[in-house]
């Protein structure tokens, strides 16, 4: 008389390989959601990181060469611009200077700021009139994120809105 007793039936190795089979997929799915939340976070902190950087260039500086509003009245060559700049003087925005970003179209304007995203620029007084509005805003965009500065134009103080969106 031969006993089965510590044998597997073919049941019971196909309960155990589902089981091991519905182990891996939860553990291969949790492991992917986790690695693309990380990367979602890297990339909103580049962003962001671009976000202040570009507005610190903006209103800190007056760009290099520093007198590159002449050079683009004379030229309009905003590859000549090595850094963007909008300052007389830290925190003092230059007439000139603004009025040359303006009268660029896109395409140049994102060229002389040197990002890849798309972006929106508003100066304000702090009644709230808009004083330049500069760029494309897109509402359609996957990732909008803003910045709010203050500088003076014109011996006034106003807000500096920077917008970045992809």
């Amino acid at each position: 008389m031969t006993s089965k007793k510590g044998q597997a039936t073919t049941i019971d190795l196909a309960v155990s390989l589902l089981l091991f089979v519905v182990l891996l997929s939860y553990v291969i799915y949790f492991r992917e959601d986790a690695v693309n939340s990380k990367n979602e976070v890297e990339k909103k902190m580049r962003f962001y990181e671009e976000l202040i950087s570009l507005s610190d260039s903006l209103i800190l500086s007056e760009g290099i060469p520093t007198d590159w509003d002449v050079r683009y009245s004379e030229t309009a060559d905003v590859k000549s611009v090595l850094a963007p700049g909008l300052a007389k003087q830290a925190y003092v925005l230059s007439r000139e200077k603004l009025a040359n970003l303006s009268s660029m179209n896109y395409s140049q304007q994102k060229a002389f700021l040197r990002t890849y995203y798309g972006f929106f620029l508003t100066i304000r007084d702090l009644e709230g009139d808009l004083i330049y509005s500069i760029g494309n805003y897109s509402q359609n965009s996957r990732y909008i994120q803003g910045i709010e500065r203050y500088a003076v134009y014109d011996n006034t103080p106003v807000r500096v809105r920077l917008y970045l969106y992809e």
